[in-house]
């Protein structure tokens, strides 16, 4: 939903509601008072922290947006003669942790005339909303208190039956830390010195048609082929070593589409000095192979005088191109015309271009496509700011990286494009080479090519850098392939360690149940194929070589329900047939039981 522009908050303004339990005519009842609180912006809001951030004796209020602005400071400007009492809790670090996270506090004050006021209750809490932390200084506001009658803890210790513990000596308007099994409370003095933060309006962007969208991390585009004008199907190949490549798409109905084939081709010396080829593709008529929408095409680039190469984009293109933008954007919406995308010399599309592209924006990326790493990410960001170079966040944008080319292997791989999910997979074990996860993955690709050698390699690899017995997977890949060399000690090692890991692996009980039983172990083989259908009972196979196990151990009629129950899952099951007419024989010609 989210992915589609929408929203959870349903454009619903924020909500404040004050609690007047203190008004008798109130009846109990929850106020709204959004709008005269101001606080009702029409954000889509997450959080709001509450803490006395100018230390001024009342409670400001930090708001977290998934819109703009991500941070609102709200500054809390009630009258300077209310009275507050501001508490820090320490905790023992032995019945009770150091934050005392959980402790209950129960503040009693007196009014000038010695009347008390209602008790007022507060718990320490560890979060409030989503991802989002208060203050753990707990704040009492007091009114036109003048005493501190007393401040009762419950530390919630169970090596003192929950005995609540009191403290003295406490102020109004002052900021005390209770510290657990002392009695007493330390003032704690702040300096109120804090730069001044000034009122502002956030300033919304204007509209506009055009977007351009640099990539932090460059992914390999799947887009390899397109066909000419002249229906020719050619190779969309990338530029030569330091070229950049424009895919452009375009309609011959699209004005700005028009204006910007004119820049580029007026511009064609500069680009070309730059090393930047363009390939435009049109993208009328989708539906059909109509040679008229290449004849208006041609015509429309032959009166520009285009320079640049130039097709008819195919379904199959714009759905590559919009899985493409889809990954890497979170907002999918269909692409507009005209959209382009800055390919460099490794075939790693580097921005994406909504609406019309300037020339001089092109020639500043194209110039600027070697960065990498930091420098990349300090020319990709949406709005101003410097990249912090710190080893936390040098490791948690390796992370990033490493989670974001995962995805895109594997989907790669679900697409059939085999050689760029390769190259994902080694890409990720050059930022984190023990990585099993992508050794296991890029072997399992090797596999499927036949290239056994080289997926033993990586399962091999995998292993080694995984703990105790490593990873599952591992173990039953390299099964299966030292099964195929005829290593079948080996293959019945592995199959052992995989299912030790992960005892309800169900293919690996079917192969090693039928390893074992190639081997001669009847009972052995039995109780793996039992397990496996313990696990999943309607799979055919399975329940035919289970008929195989029993009619080789002379269970006749348990082979013959086994047999027919593979065939009811599936009546097509060839070799289930043929076992069941087979035991069917056995069984006529089997000696009548003696009286």
């Amino acid at each position: 939903m989210l992915r589609r522009g929408r929203s959870f908050s349903g454009r619903e303004r924020n909500c404040c509601f004050l609690n007047t339990l203190g008004t008798p005519a109130a009846e109990g009842q929850w106020a709204n008072v959004s709008a005269s609180s101001g606080l009702d912006y029409p954000d889509d809001g997450r959080a709001c922290v509450l803490v006395d951030w100018d230390r001024d004796g009342d409670l400001d209020a930090w708001i977290s947006n998934r819109n703009a602005p991500r941070l609102r400071y709200l500054r809390n400007n009630c009258p300077a003669d209310a009275r507050f009492l501001s508490l820090r809790l320490r905790g023992n670090g032995v019945g009770t942790n150091r934050d005392a996270i959980g402790a209950r506090v129960e503040v009693t004050a007196r009014h000038a005339d010695g009347s008390e006021i209602r008790p007022q209750i507060k718990t320490v809490r560890a979060g409030e909303g989503f991802l989002a932390q208060s203050s753990k200084w707990l704040h009492f506001g007091l009114g036109d208190a003048t005493e501190i009658s007393k401040v009762i803890v419950d530390w919630c210790d169970a090596r003192t039956n929950d005995q609540p513990e009191e403290f003295t000596a406490l102020d109004v308007n002052g900021r005390f830390e209770l510290v657990q099994d002392t009695g007493r409370a330390h003032k704690v003095e702040v300096d109120r010195r804090m730069k001044i933060m000034k009122a502002s309006v956030p300033q919304v962007p204007p509209q506009s048609d055009r977007a351009r969208v640099p990539l932090v991390i460059r992914l390999p585009l799947p887009l390899t082929t397109y066909r000419t004008l002249g229906g020719t199907e050619t190779r969309l190949r990338s530029g030569r070593q330091g070229e950049s490549l424009l895919i452009n798409l375009w309609s011959t109905s699209c004005r700005p589409c028009l204006a910007e084939l004119t820049e580029l081709a007026r511009r064609a010396a500069d680009l070309r000095a730059d090393g930047i080829d363009v390939v435009a593709l049109v993208a009328d008529d989708l539906s059909s192979d109509d040679s008229a929408a290449a004849e208006r095409a041609r015509s429309v680039l032959s009166k520009i005088g285009f320079p640049f190469r130039s097709g008819m984009a195919t379904p199959e293109n714009i759905a590559v191109l919009q899985w493409f933008h889809d990954f890497v954007i979170p907002l999918h919406r269909p692409l507009p015309l005209p959209t382009s995308l800055l390919v460099d010399d490794q075939g790693r599309v580097s921005v994406i271009y909504k609406g019309r592209v300037s020339v001089d924006d092109l020639l500043t990326d194209a110039a600027s496509s070697w960065a990498g790493g930091v420098d990349q990410l300090q020319l990709s960001p949406a709005v101003a700011g410097r990249v912090l170079r710190h080893d936390l966040v040098r490791q948690s944008r390796t992370n990033a990286e490493v989670n974001l080319r995962l995805d895109y292997a594997e989907r790669l791989s679900q697409m059939g494009v085999i050689d760029g999910a390769h190259q994902q997979f080694t890409e990720v074990l050059k930022l984190q080479p023990e990585s099993a996860y992508a050794f296991v993955n890029r072997g399992t690709l090797f596999a499927q090519q036949g290239q056994l050698s080289r997926a033993k390699a990586d399962y091999e690899q995998a292993l080694r850098t995984t703990n105790d017995l490593g990873h599952a997977h591992a173990h039953y890949n390299l099964a299966r392939i030292l099964s195929l060399e005829g290593d079948m000690d080996q293959a019945e090692l592995h199959y052992q360690r995989t299912l030790r890991i992960k005892p309800d692996y169900f293919q690996a009980h079917v192969n090693l149940g039928l390893l074992i039983l190639d081997r001669g172990d009847i009972a052995k083989a039995k109780k793996h194929l039992r397990r496996a259908l313990q696990i999943e009972s309607q799979n055919a196979d399975v329940h035919n070589s289970m008929g195989v196990v029993l009619r080789t151990s002379a269970d006749l009629e348990g082979a013959r329900r086994h047999f027919e129950k593979a065939l009811q899952i599936d009546p097509r099951h060839t070799h289930a047939q043929a076992n069941l007419e087979r035991v069917r024989r056995l069984l006529r010609n089997a000696p009548a039981d003696a009286d």
